[in-house]
């Protein structure tokens, strides 16, 4: 806030000297003629009770006859009695800085209104306003501090504020973007601010469990496992005949020690880790990959050959 002019300064014509008793002083919009662009004026720095009429009348002291206060930059201008211009400057004063505005007596769930200290007369760009959220919020968000006008508040920039975001009593830091008209919440929320899908274009480490509540890459999770699409895991028995785990994956036992695993995957662009025989004394080898099948032998080491063993194996598609 500013103040234009006191009650003990004289106002006088720039050229005679003499006092401008019955002038009229004139405080608009920055930049425009404040004559037909006037903005509120009062007479506190707390912008309390109605504004000041305007013009302001120069008493027979050469004084206004008020305090003059005015928020942030400003027109001015000041006429003779007669209306003839004395003086004139459209930029005036400092932008308001930028702080924390605290407002009290929220009231409402979504649609919220408040008071501010000091009063505002507009929402600044680039201010930070607090509010106490009223209720649990359970939709959309607006805020209307001190009757300015309703506008929205908006979670990550530019999302609508959702059910369960917010707890009743949860101080609402928010900074005004006037190039999009609405408040930005910078304190968190307890759901996601994403709406939409993530990509992530670098490698990503996660050191905790993975709850899938809908599908992996269009896969159904729940319903086919707990593996990810691409990735399947089963065991061969020591027979060869029978694959655990390996959905779609049946075995055959070609030749003692040398079994085939069948799919229907469709290709031969595929990894497959083999390992864990039924005794330490067993080598687990692949022998070749098809676009359909995989061959493994279970050789074992005491008897220097092929041999029947249980294995497991891990097949990730390229």
């Amino acid at each position: 806030m500013s103040a234009i002019f006191d009650e003990d300064q004289q106002h006088t014509d720039p050229i005679t000297d003499t006092l401008l008793v019955g002038g009229k002083i004139y405080v608009g919009t920055v930049g425009l003629d404040p004559v037909v662009n006037p903005i509120n004026v009062y007479d506190n720095r707390e912008f309390t009770g109605s504004p000041l009429g305007q013009p302001v009348i120069i008493d027979v002291n050469g004084r206004a006859t008020n305090k003059m206060w005015v928020s942030g930059k400003y027109s001015l201008q000041i006429d003779s009695s007669a209306d003839v211009l004395k003086y004139q400057e459209l930029q005036n004063g400092d932008d308001v800085a930028v702080g924390n505005i605290q407002t009290s007596g929220s009231l409402g769930v979504n649609d919220i209104t408040a008071s501010a200290s000091p009063t505002q007369l507009s929402y600044i760009d680039n201010t930070t306003y607090i509010v106490t959220a009223p209720a649990d919020v359970t939709g959309a968000m607006t805020i209307n501090i001190d009757s300015i006008g309703v506008i929205a508040i908006k979670k990550a920039h530019d999302q609508a504020i959702a059910s369960g975001d917010l707890k009743q009593d949860t101080r609402l830091v928010m900074v005004y973007n006037a190039t999009d008209g609405w408040m930005e919440l910078q304190s968190g929320v307890l759901n996601s601010v994403f709406s939409g899908s993530i990509s992530v274009g670098v490698d990503a480490a996660v050191t905790g469990d993975i709850t899938v509540g809908g599908t992996v890459d269009g896969r159904d999770v729940a319903a086919d496992g707990t593996r990810l699409d691409g990735i399947y895991a089963g065991r061969v028995n020591a027979a060869g005949t029978t694959v655990a785990g390996g959905s779609g994956f049946t075995s055959a036992d070609t030749n003692t020690g040398v079994r085939t695993v069948t799919h229907s995957l469709g290709t031969a662009n595929y990894t497959v880790v083999v390992g864990g025989g039924q005794a330490n004394d067993h080598n687990i080898t692949i022998a070749s990959i098809a676009s359909n099948s995989f061959v493994v032998n279970t050789f074992s080491i005491l008897l220097d050959q092929l041999e029947d063993s249980a294995f497991n194996f891990i097949l990730v598609k390229d």
